[in-house]
């Protein structure tokens, strides 16, 4: 026996076998199912059996059965040619149960699906995987229908898409479908072994199947542990970028379906947020981000963000950071921190700040030297006077590099050395020096940086002046340079070295004594 649909049919036809049997007005069938349908002629798709008691109008029917879909095999639309307008690219297996009920009063029908990796790829929504017990049931009345209802229990979904998008998640929860339009309510949860059962979210929506439009929100509270709960283990794409995540954070996200095209927006607000990446530790992040895309990612417009503290070889704390995320990826438009009672400002010059391409302009505004000497002590060196300057910086292999920029003085200033220096060899320019640096007026301060602001720097310095105590104010030329770790020297609070060493091992004479003036 052939079962079909007159005019455009909604369900491909089927073919009966087996026994039907009508016995005083009770109708019983035991039945086997095959497709009908051009190409999938043959491939079994149940098993149904029943009673239906025609004098009473009850009865009761049960079918079951699996099904595994494949390209180039059985497809969904081959079976329902109804749904052939979502274009829908399913491979992977489904089991199911289904029941209907029947009385005078109206009939009831419920259904258990049970889903082994069934993949579904949609050109606007990419591909997905999906495992575990989705149920459905409907109530058909003799006037009134009511809604049915679908409920997902422990739903696995698989992003397929390559990049992946994101980490494994469970759905539980209902749906319910009202005529053409289906409204839902999901919980969702990590399906990663290392927080299964952690809660991402809510998501709710609605889709209308006769207009193919829709509309999903997701929002959630996260609460970020290192190792356990980070963006980098939600999103793998931020995998190794943002490390360690600590503090919380508030989301929503929507994104609606029209016409076959995707849209998405979002917003996420950070409390107290900390995390490593490999050019800088940040701790304290608060503030509000708004995505005008999440897929690809991109800000609406520049973002602003607080930064209790920073440290990339230097730490900084206090600071305010705008940036933005488009094409070129995600950009520093202006950092800056109070430091010495002037300011350090980092920008992004070229490239995505996690691309390996990425380069930024590194400030140094008006820093008071007699403030900056106070945070790197060196024993018995005291200055006046302020410097500003810009040093390039580029990534290299997740540090940040310094590329020996330009720092000078503003105006001329005071340098005061009174270190201890008596273990250097006595000589005439050392002693000369000493002195200079007793009291010296520099008209001229310029230098450079350079290096690894994770490791070693380069200080290179120049002083132009004089010290009006000595050879009645004789100018002087003093260039010294400087090799250390710059964390080191904060972290401490002292520098490990006195500058006069320093000064004692340069390959050129610092100061040539005056050729009409007698030693000192």
């Amino acid at each position: 026996m052939t079962i079909a649909e007159d005019g455009a049919p909604r369900i491909a036809p089927i073919v009966a076998t087996g026994q039907v049997n009508l016995d005083v007005g009770m109708l019983g069938f035991n039945l086997a199912l095959t497709s009908a349908a051009s190409g999938a002629e043959g491939v079994a798709l149940g098993h149904v059996e029943g009673t239906y008691d025609m004098a009473n109008g009850a009865g009761a029917m049960r079918a079951e059965g699996q099904f595994e879909f494949a390209r180039g095999g059985l497809m969904p639309q081959t079976l329902a040619p109804v749904i052939a307008p979502y274009y829908l690219d399913v491979t992977g297996g489904m089991a199911y149960e289904a029941d209907l009920m029947l009385s005078p009063e109206g009939s009831l029908v419920t259904a258990d699906m049970r889903l082994d990796r069934l993949s579904l790829q949609q050109a606007a929504a990419g591909a997905a995987s999906f495992s575990g017990r989705v149920s459905a049931s409907k109530k058909f009345g003799a006037e009134v229908s009511s809604p049915g209802r679908i409920g997902l229990s422990g739903l696995r979904i698989d992003d397929l898409s390559s990049p992946q998008r994101f980490a494994p998640v469970r759905l539980d929860g209902d749906a319910k479908l009202s005529g053409s339009a289906l409204d839902w309510h999901f919980v969702a949860r990590s399906a990663l072994p290392a927080i299964a059962g952690a809660r991402l979210g809510d998501l709710t929506g609605r889709y209308n199947l006769d207009t193919q439009k829709g509309n999903l929100r997701a929002a959630g509270d996260l609460s970020f542990s290192p190792g356990k709960v980070e963006l980098q283990t939600l999103l793998p794409a931020l995998r190794g970028m943002m490390t360690r995540m600590s503090g919380n954070a508030s989301y929503v996200a929507d994104v609606s379906l029209a016409e076959g095209a995707l849209g998405s927006s979002g917003e996420a607000t950070l409390k107290n947020v900390g995390f490593v990446t490999t050019a800088a530790t940040f701790d304290g992040l608060s503030g509000t981000v708004k995505l005008a895309s999440l897929l690809p990612p991109r800000t609406r417009g520049v973002q602003t963000l607080k930064v209790r503290t920073v440290e990339a070889g230097l730490p900084l704390d206090d600071g305010v950071v705008k940036f933005d995320m488009g094409r070129d990826g995600l950009r520093i438009i202006d950092a800056r921190w109070p430091f010495a009672k002037g300011q350090v400002v980092l920008v992004s010059s070229g490239g995505d700040i996690f691309g390996p391409d990425a380069r930024f302009d590194l400030k140094i505004e008006d820093i008071d030297l007699a403030a900056l000497l106070l945070i790197v002590e060196v024993p018995g060196l005291s200055a006046t006077g302020r410097i500003s300057g810009a040093i390039p910086v580029v990534l290299r292999d997740g540090d940040p590099i310094l590329l020996d920029g330009a720092l000078a003085a503003e105006e001329s200033g005071i340098i005061i050395y009174l270190g201890a220096g008596s273990d250097i060899a006595p000589g005439e320019e050392t002693q000369l020096l000493t002195k200079a640096l007793r009291n010296f007026h520099y008209t001229e301060l310029t230098g450079g940086l350079s290096g690894n602001a994770n490791g070693d720097l380069l200080l290179r310095l120049g002083l132009k002046g004089a010290n009006p105590d000595v050879y009645d104010g004789y100018p002087f030329a003093i260039n010294v340079t400087l090799e250390g770790s710059l964390a080191d020297v904060v972290r401490r609070g002292t520098v490990g070295f006195r500058p006069m060493e320093f000064i004692r091992d340069q390959s050129a004479p610092a100061v040539t004594p005056p050729a009409d003036k007698i030693k000192p």
